[in-house]
Formats: C-alpha cells, structure tokens, sequence
C-alpha cells in the first residue's frame, strides 16, 4: 500500500481544468483522481526500476502538484521550466532523486504510458533515445513502487 506525505492543499477539478487549458494537456483521468486526492506529494515506498537504463533503480523525490509552496514542485512550473528540453507530448509529472523526470506520454496511442526521462542524457526536445518505458498507465506505476534496501 503506497503512502504519500508532505501532499499539498485541496484542489478540484477546475484547478485541473485550468492547468490543462494553460499546458494544453489532456491528462488521464486516474491522474486527474490522484492529483484530487494527494495533489502532489512524497510515496512511501519510493523506488522503481528502469528494465532498459543502466542504472536500473530510482526513487521518486517528489510527486509534483498545483499551487505548491515549492514553486519547482508545481506542475505549471515544471512545464514551463521543461517545454523546450523534453518532446511536446511528454507532461511532467514527479521528479527523482537524481533529476531525471517521470512523465506520462500523452500521445493518442500511448495516452497515459508512463516514461522515465533521463536528464543526464538530455539532447534537445526532439531526442527520445533518453525516454524509457516504467509502466502502462498511473496506477500500474504507483502499484509497482518498492521499498529499496
């Protein structure tokens, strides 16, 4: 059972409608559930494996959110901060220990695919060879986080 702390104020859906009208995103709605409930916040447990990277492990920091205390937590933010270094269809959702992004791919065919972004990796916005599958959708990533050793 996953467990999330330091969550961020209660939101609602015109909050996320307002977000998807200024990102221009059409996020899934297991997303759109997650972010009502918690709106951001820090999972215990935290790691996750990457099958296709090197380093195989990594822990999520932080989940990101609307109207954060932390301003590089917020999703707008992160969104405008990343437009231009990661592909367009690619929406920023949680970052990890090390700086790399977790995204959902909100392309027709992959809509809500979850993808790690390597940043260590980072080219331009048109490179993908940094982009790794994690998980089919939100709730399938959130079910396979571990608590690492």
């Amino acid at each position: 059972m996953i467990k999330i702390e330091n969550q961020g104020q209660q939101i609602f859906k015109k909050d996320i409608d307002r977000l998807e009208d200024i990102t221009f995103s059409n996020l899934p709605v297991e997303y759109k559930d997650f972010l009502i409930k918690f709106n951001g916040g820090c999972p215990t447990p935290e790691s996750f494996d990457v099958n296709s990277h090197a380093e195989k492990t990594f822990d999520v920091h932080a989940f990101f959110g609307i109207n954060l205390e932390i301003e590089s937590n917020n999703l707008q933010w992160i969104f405008d901060e990343y437009k231009n270094r990661i592909p367009p269809y690619l929406f920023a959702i949680g970052g990890t220990d090390t700086s790399d992004l977790i995204c959902l791919d909100l392309t027709s065919y992959n809509h809500g695919k979850i993808v790690f972004w390597d940043s260590f990796d980072e080219k331009d916005s048109s490179y993908t060879g940094n982009i790794h599958d994690i998980a089919e959708n939100f709730n399938t990533f959130l079910n396979q986080l571990y608590a690492s050793d």
